[in-house]
């Protein structure tokens, strides 16, 4: 039998049955919840509810639709001491939880913690970096656009421009790297520490949710770490290149580097500089044999 942690795992979902395959990784690791609340859109499919009969998973009906919303509607109804926010298609390694959870009860309340998010379980990292001349160019580009740090020190950081950097793959003597943002895909806190308002102001896709979430969070006073040995598994999302998407990501981005108290300067700039390179990356696609 494994071991109950005392945690309550909110998952917000529109209710495609990939939440599934997150409920069973969940439920197969070395330690597992005490309780998954996986919280539903108002119009949800309901024949979701018959594929799973694990006694620690109950379905809630939100009367909202969005990522935040519905999480918060769930982070009203925890039981537990501890609180994880998990994204519907997030696959925890069979130690992560475990891991997280030790690491927590050290450090205590005003800390929150989150795995390295990564491409597989060959833990094939997002962010890279390999040192060159070209990437010498591209970090000074990255610093004029965006105000943030120069090469590497901007890992792990949230620009004036409000976009965000993260964290390099590393190992730590203490288990946790700190950092100023959290990918919202995988948060571990002490239920105390919860932010459980509807922060974010925009309907539609919740760009930058998971930035301004970690700043709410570091005006609380809460230190934000990535553990250096617990790992989930995520697919972003292909970026689109569509008018509405990328206004909605200006606004996003906006949004945030104005919450820093910055007055979005960088933003503008740095929405300059990816219109005209999303144009030609998809007029070069557009070149390509089969394309049209």
């Amino acid at each position: 039998m494994p071991l109950v942690l005392p945690i309550s795992v909110v998952v917000p979902s529109l209710g495609g049955l990939h939440v599934l395959q997150t409920i069973q990784c969940l439920n197969s690791g070395q330690a597992i919840p005490a309780e998954i609340l996986v919280c539903l859109p108002y119009d949800y499919d309901q024949s979701l509810a018959i594929y799973t009969h694990h006694p620690n998973v109950s379905f809630h009906v939100s009367p909202f639709r969005g990522q935040v919303a519905q999480r918060s509607y769930g982070f009203s109804m925890v039981a537990q001491p501890f609180t994880m926010q998990l994204d519907d298609d997030v696959q925890l390694a069979p130690s992560c939880l475990a891991t997280l959870f030790q690491l927590l009860c050290q450090k205590g309340p005003g800390n929150i913690l989150a795995p390295y998010l990564v491409r597989d379980f060959r833990l094939t990292p997002y962010t890279q970096y390999k040192p060159g001349f070209f990437t010498y160019i591209r970090d000074f580009v990255i610093s004029l656009a965006c105000g943030a740090a120069f090469g590497k020190r901007r890992m792990g950081s949230i620009s004036a421009s409000g976009i965000a950097f993260g964290l390099l793959p590393t190992s730590s003597p203490t288990g946790t790297v700190e950092c100023d943002w959290l990918p919202g895909g995988a948060i571990l806190c002490h239920t105390s520490d919860l932010i459980t308002n509807d922060y974010y102001p925009f309907s539609g896709k919740a760009y930058t949710e998971d930035l301004v979430h970690s700043i709410l969070w570091r005006r609380q006073g809460c230190r934000l770490w990535t553990a250096s040995d617990a790992y989930g598994i995520t697919q972003l999302s292909p970026y689109n290149f569509n008018i509405p998407s990328l206004f909605s990501r200006f606004r996003a981005h906006l949004f945030v580097s104005r919450l820093q108290g910055h007055l979005g300067v960088h933003t503008f700039i740095w929405f300059l500089f990816s219109c005209v390179s999303s144009f030609f990356a998809a007029f070069r696609r557009s070149l390509k044999p089969g394309s049209i």
